[in-house]
C-alpha cells in the first residue's frame, strides 16, 4: 500500500462518523484486489439498503410507538413507599 494512501486512511477526521465505511473500505477492497469501480458500487448499495431495507419495519410499527407514547403510565411507587402508607 502506498505510504500516502496509508496516511490518509489514518487521518482521525475519516473516523468521526458513519461515514468512515464508506471512506474506508472502497480503498481497502481495491488494495485487496477488487476493481474500484466494482468496490465503490458494492459500498454505495450497502449503505443504501442498510438504510431501506429497516424503513418498511419502522414505519409499520410507528402507530404502535405513537400509542404507546400517548398511554399515560402510573408511576411506579417505591415498595418501602408502600410499606410506610
Amino acid at each position: 500500500m502506498p505510504v500516502s494512501l496509508r496516511r490518509w486512511l489514518s487521518m482521525p477526521h475519516i473516523r468521526r462518523r458513519r461515514t468512515e465505511l464508506s471512506l474506508v473500505l472502497p480503498p481497502a477492497l481495491w488494495c485487496s484486489g477488487a476493481p474500484l469501480a466494482a468496490a465503490v458500487a458494492g459500498v454505495f448499495a450497502y449503505q443504501v439498503l442498510s438504510l431501506w431495507l429497516p424503513l418498511p419495519v419502522a414505519l409499520a410499527f410507528l402507530p404502535t410507538l405513537r400509542a404507546m407514547g400517548d398511554h399515560q403510565v402510573t408511576p411506579v411507587v417505591p415498595i418501602r413507599e408502600r410499606k410506610a402508607a
